[in-house]
């Protein structure tokens, strides 16, 4: 598999990348944007990481590098990848709980 970066700029030049190229390169890139959309949403509650932006940028940075040098099923690693029956399982698992939180599964 190409990397990320090979696979988005294939994608932009017009080309057609394979079916699971682009799978595993739109999971990479969810993947990277949950990292900083959970850290942007938290700003206002939590003052101190204010006085870390210039720190969350390098390692956003170097993130998001990493992962542009590598394939995205490799960057996403086994325990990310839809195709690993213990992923779905976990998923499975997580979206009955919050069912459940929502639900008000949980209140006596």
């Amino acid at each position: 598999m190409r990397t990320l970066y090979e696979i988005l700029t294939l994608a932009k030049d017009g080309g057609k990348p394979e079916y699971d190229e682009l799978l595993y390169g739109l999971l990479a890139l969810d993947a990277l944007s949950h990292f900083d959309r959970e850290f942007i949403i938290t700003l206002p509650d939590k003052p101190s990481r204010q006085r870390h932006l210039g720190l969350y940028a390098e390692e956003s940075f170097k993130r998001y590098k990493a992962a542009l040098e590598t394939s995205p099923r490799d960057w996403l690693g086994p325990n990310y990848d839809p195709a690993n029956p213990h992923n779905q399982n976990a998923r499975r698992t997580a979206i009955a709980l919050l069912d459940k939180l929502i639900d008000g599964g949980f209140r006596k």
